[in-house]
């Protein structure tokens, strides 16, 4: 009888590990079923206030083919500078003038600090057909202030504008970062088509700057004040290389499958040809 009590009672407490096993299983797939749906439903939530900056924003203005979205009353300024930037995108073979986008002011909604949390800190951001502004926009003197530096305001709307434009054009899976096409064409081109001012139009002028800048800067800096970063600089040099000397469109060029250092070379050896 001892013997027999012992056995039922391993056999109780190895019924009753199974029994509390099953019921642990069933607990945590219940729990990562809870996250999960609210995971998803957080990600659906997030995606809808990137895709309506109008939750978050106060006020919006319609200029032209932009929804502005502002907290605090439009600067008037604003106005002449999206005129300007829409001037520059003219030059550009993707402009569409009836592509309606959306931009958004850092001037006091949680939405630039929202796209700084998921995407970091930059003088803006361009996606889908979205523009937001991250600093302090000063549209009276055409300049975007972020940590002590400074943006031509009309240039960065109409690089980030090209942003938009490339994504328009080439749609979802042929545009960065799915398609994988080369950054120095990606984003060189956004700065081809922003920076067409006296004092930046000369490609030999420039690539003389790019001779002389200082190996430990980070950007290069304009006579208006303002800044590029340095690889942004040389990614536009070499595009107007390509497209104003070699003779692509932004297209072309795309599709061409000639490498970045074979363009650089060339580029180098013309330059000093001209020199």
């Amino acid at each position: 009888m001892p013997e027999l009590r012992l056995h039922y009672n391993e056999l109780k407490a190895y019924i009753s590990d199974i029994y509390q096993n099953q019921l642990l299983k069933r607990t945590i797939r219940k729990w990562t079923m809870r996250l999960t749906v609210t995971g998803a439903l957080l990600v659906l939530l997030l995606l809808g206030i990137l895709l309506n900056p109008s939750i978050l924003y106060a006020h919006s203005t319609q200029v032209a083919n932009y929804s502005v979205y502002h907290q605090k009353e439009l600067d008037p300024h604003f106005l002449l500078r999206l005129t300007k930037c829409n001037e520059l995108l003219q030059a550009s073979e993707l402009h569409d003038s009836d592509y309606q986008m959306d931009l958004c002011l850092d001037d006091g909604s949680l939405y630039p600090a929202l796209m700084k949390a998921l995407r970091g800190l930059a003088f803006a951001w361009g996606f889908s057909n979205k523009i937001v502004l991250q600093g302090v926009s000063n549209a009276e003197t055409n300049k975007q202030e972020l940590n002590g530096y400074y943006w031509n305001l009309e240039q960065l709307l109409a690089h980030e504008a090209i942003h938009c434009y490339q994504y328009h054009s080439f749609g979802l899976w042929n545009s960065n970062p799915i398609a994988g096409h080369p950054d120095w064409k990606w984003e060189g081109y956004r700065e081809y088509i922003s920076r067409q001012s006296e004092d930046q139009g000369d490609l030999c002028n420039n690539l003389k700057q790019l001779l002389n800048c200082h190996e430990e800067e980070w950007f290069v800096a304009f006579k208006d004040g303002t800044i590029a970063p340095k690889n942004y600089f040389a990614d536009w040099l070499l595009v107007t290389y390509a497209m104003d000397v070699k003779g692509f469109n932004f297209h072309e060029l795309i599709k061409d499958s000639t490498d970045k250092e074979s363009f650089e070379t060339e580029m180098w050896q013309w330059y000093k040809k001209q020199e």
